[in-house]
């Protein structure tokens, strides 16, 4: 669940995640969105770079995307991704 204009960078996460864990056909993603902020129009141009940098490096291990989220997590806490197999395309 999320705002509605991030839906497409969900699956595209999806999609990404699914074929590494050779996961089959019949798991789906059902992405609810709901809601939208207030400055939509600056929130979509953001989420359309967002969703660019996303399709370059699916898994966000490089470059912005990695330093965005390393600037999310100051302290590197482990957010147990280990624990679902997904440690070593992440990180």
């Amino acid at each position: 669940m999320g705002w509605k204009f991030k839906a497409a960078r969900f699956h595209a996460h999806f999609e990404a995640v699914q074929g590494v864990l050779s996961l089959p056909a019949a798991v789906l993603l059902e992405y609810v969105g709901v809601g939208s902020p207030d400055d939509l129009e600056g929130a979509s141009r953001g989420e359309t770079r967002t969703l660019e940098l996303f399709r370059q490096s699916p898994f966000g291990n490089d470059g912005e995307l990695l330093a965005k989220r390393q600037a999310r997590n100051p302290l590197a806490r482990d957010r147990s991704l280990a624990l679902a197999g997904l440690d070593a395309i992440v990180w």
